[in-house]
């Protein structure tokens, strides 16, 4: 769990390094992502559970309920995360991404319902003013980072709500790595397609294909484990 915390963190400083050395684009960086750990993820998949891997599309309903993960959680959750570092840095994506848990304390309430609880009202002034801190240095009516950083990391914050809360039910049913396997395979194909990043390939040396390695699978690989382990069901990231 440490190890893959630690190496979900240092994913953005390698997104980070990537854009300010070699001028690498979001949208290409998001399809390979994508596409890595989906192609990683669904063909393990494939030899442990064979032909259990593709059910979920028996049914309308769950893969209604996928495509909704893989587009607007999975897909614009990278993508979103990436253009705020591009436009900030990845300390600064990451603050603004972890706003998505006042979205899941404020859902919770109302599908309960219920009043927040008070380390829940904490939890959501720590973060507010963190954020608040963070885009203005604590002076009113001035910005410390850009508008496009705060907008990205706003959107981001909304796509990670989507993806931790929107699989639950098909997770439950099928497993979280068969579910982000897929999702991470159709979001990132339709994406490298839609944005044209196959027309293209960055410049690379080994510092850059190393750090891409990272960004690529480091994140992932708390599923990779578990999935190895033969434990399949448990939510991803």
């Amino acid at each position: 769990m440490l190890a893959g915390a630690s190496l979900w963190g240092f994913s953005g400083t390698c997104g980070q390094y990537l854009f300010m050395n070699y001028g690498f684009d979001a949208k290409w960086l998001t399809s390979a992502r994508m596409l890595a750990a989906g192609i990683i993820l669904t063909l393990i998949t494939l030899i442990k559970a064979k032909g259990e891997t593709f059910n979920i599309f028996k049914n309308k309903k769950d893969t209604i309920t996928l495509l909704y993960f893989a587009f607007i959680g999975l897909l614009l959750v990278q993508f979103s995360y990436l253009k705020t570092i591009a436009y900030s840095n990845s300390g600064t994506a990451t603050v603004l991404q972890i706003l998505f848990t006042i979205i899941v304390i404020f859902y919770v309430c109302i599908r309960t319902p219920r009043a927040p609880k008070a380390r829940e009202v904490l939890a959501v002034f720590c973060a507010v003013s963190g954020v608040f801190l963070l885009a203005t240095h604590g002076k009113i009516g001035t910005m410390a980072i850009s508008k496009a950083a705060l907008i990205w990391g706003l959107i981001s914050a909304f796509s990670a709500f989507v993806y931790n809360t929107a699989p639950v039910g098909i997770i439950n049913k099928y497993g979280s790595i068969k579910v982000t396997g897929l999702g991470m395979l159709m979001g990132g194909l339709v994406f490298l397609i839609a944005t044209g990043s196959y027309k293209s390939f960055p410049v690379c040396d080994i510092p850059s294909l190393l750090a891409t390695l990272v960004l690529c699978v480091g994140g992932y690989s708390n599923s990779l484990h578990t999935l190895l382990k033969g434990n399949s069901r448990h939510r991803s990231r």
